[in-house]
């Protein structure tokens, strides 16, 4: 139990000891797999995960008011086969290639820092992922979303029919062509040519299907 101190403040009595125990390496190790419980047990480590938490909510109730609900919600997850092993040569730093241990200890340089380097990877990707343009024009109410909706919000103007014209990166004019079809006759692509002619050319083909009542499906 505390006990007083002359000096003023407490001390603890020598031997005294909390009910939560401290977390051990493996623990601490798997904390940061919280809210993702599938990936944590394909290495072996959904029970140690368990008791980590446990020590953390015995300590905090922060979860008890918020939860990190990580998972996908509109496609099945992906497969991990080898997260196991990655995950065992990231724990104990050995070297790997091909997906097998090479039986060797890794040395992480000096200076690494992994968020510092991971934020620079996804600035990098990002910056490689949209590297074509395209002027597009969109119906009123119409919108974008991601790096195309943020260019449309900066750079968009109205024209004198109310459609927004906007330049806006694209990642390639195949993802182009599939991410503006889905907006139907919500979207006009002026440039570039290629891409236009591209849309021209199936809006053409949906006539060609679609347009004949008399054709199989058709009224």
């Amino acid at each position: 139990m505390p006990s007083g101190s002359h000096a003023g403040g407490y001390r603890l009595l020598d031997g005294y000891r909390t009910r939560l125990t401290g977390l051990t390496a493996a623990e601490a190790e798997t904390l940061f797999l919280a809210g993702v419980p599938g990936p944590a047990a394909e290495p072996g480590l959904g029970g140690v995960l368990a008791a980590a938490q446990l020590k953390v909510r015995a300590a905090d109730r922060i979860s008890d008011r918020f939860h990190l609900d990580a998972p996908g919600w509109y496609a099945d997850p992906d497969e991990t086969p080898y997260l196991p092993t990655v995950a065992d040569a990231v724990w104990n730093r050995t070297d790997w290639s091909g997906l097998t241990s090479a039986g060797t200890d890794f040395t992480r340089p000096a200076g690494f820092d992994l968020a510092v380097y991971w934020a620079a990877y996804q600035r990098d990707f990002h910056g490689r992922l949209h590297r074509d343009r395209a002027v597009v024009r969109l119906a009123p109410g119409v919108t974008l979303t991601g790096p195309a909706g943020e260019a449309v919000r900066a750079n968009g103007r109205a024209d004198p029919d109310g459609w927004t014209r906007a330049t806006v990166p694209v990642e390639s004019m195949d993802h182009a062509h599939g991410g503006f079809l889905r907006l139907g006759a919500g979207i006009e692509v002026v440039e570039p040519a290629g891409l236009r002619t591209r849309f021209a050319r199936t809006a053409a083909q949906l006539v060609e299907r679609y347009g004949n009542p008399a054709a199989p499906g058709g009224d």
